[in-house]
């Protein structure tokens, strides 16, 4: 800013009365003042932040405008900050020295301790120049932070062996709706589920295991790695490998029934012997009698009958 005197009175030559005494332009004094602004901080947006138990105060997302923090003045500033957990009232104050106009919240220092809102409050902003700070507004000075649990599964017991058609259960912890990770034989799948506890039928054999689970909108994802288990198919069994087989013996000899066992040893199985059919192909008749062969260690089995 510049400032020309065009005029100068005293007590013997008043202005009032010398009007038309202009000094010339030639003898002025000019004289030059810079007028700088006061610095001031504010919030861009009053967004709610949203973190998880145990997260470092940093950046989330490089490309939102949530925690930036706009500044007028001379740079370098110095930004003192307060965070207070209203679950404790406990309030953290802290300086940061800001060189440019524009800052995102980035304190790597302070670690969210505990769940629930946490209030972050511009206490003092100054500038390079020392000049006294404008007024900060009470709207744009402060933001929230809410801070949830990490999400947790936990499974109901911890089996290794399950078969195809069991249904594994688990406890879920954290805010719903949830969002489970798993694998299926190295295939990644995910489901969501909105109440717990959660149950997922097995519905093919192989190696099942847990990989993540995320609440809160898919935050909070936490790497699962104890939850593992193997699904067995459910055991079957074919006589004479699965064919129909008619066989006459001659009275004395013996004929051969061979059953295949599919599945994993040990094996217990009951097979009956029954009244033939009055037609071919046709239904048994009336079961004579009934045997259950236990731990059978292989998964071929041979009986030996003399009787029709």
């Amino acid at each position: 800013m510049y400032y020309e005197v065009k005029q100068i009175g005293d007590a013997d030559y008043p202005l009032a009365k010398h009007r038309n005494a202009v000094i010339p332009r030639a003898d002025r004094l000019l004289f030059e003042q810079e007028v700088f602004m006061r610095p001031s901080a504010r919030f861009k947006n009053r967004n709610r932040m949203s973190y998880c138990l145990n997260d470092q105060f940093t950046p989330l997302d490089a490309l939102s405008a949530e925690g930036t923090v706009l500044l007028e003045g001379t740079p370098p500033f110095s930004l003192q900050l307060s965070i207070k957990n209203l679950g404790t009232s406990q309030v953290e104050r802290t300086t940061v020295q800001v060189f440019d106009y524009v800052w995102k919240v980035d304190l790597p220092s302070y670690v969210f301790r505990s769940i629930g809102p946490h209030l972050v409050t511009i206490e003092s902003v100054q500038d390079t120049l020392n000049c006294a700070p404008s007024v900060l507004d009470p709207l744009s000075n402060s933001i929230w932070v809410d801070v949830a649990e990490t999400a947790a599964i936990v499974p109901f017991d911890r089996r290794i062996d399950y078969c195809v058609g069991e249904t594994a259960q688990f406890q879920l912890e954290g805010t719903p709706p949830w969002n489970i990770g798993y694998r299926i034989n190295g295939k990644a799948y995910s489901h969501e589920a909105k109440v717990s506890p959660f149950s997922l039928v097995q519905q093919q054999p192989g190696e099942f295991t847990v990989t993540s689970i995320a609440h809160q909108q898919k935050l909070c994802k936490a790497t699962v790695a104890d939850i593992h288990f193997t699904v067995h198919p459910l055991p079957s069994a074919q006589v004479g490998h699965g064919k129909r087989i008619y066989q006459d013996i001659h009275e004395g000899d013996q004929a051969e029934i061979v059953f295949t066992l599919i599945g994993e040893p040990p094996f217990t199985f009951t097979y009956q012997r029954s009244e033939p059919s009055t037609k071919k192909g046709g239904k048994p008749g009336k079961v004579l009698e009934t045997h259950t062969v236990s731990r059978v260690m292989t998964n071929g089995y041979s009986v030996f009958s003399a009787l029709e």
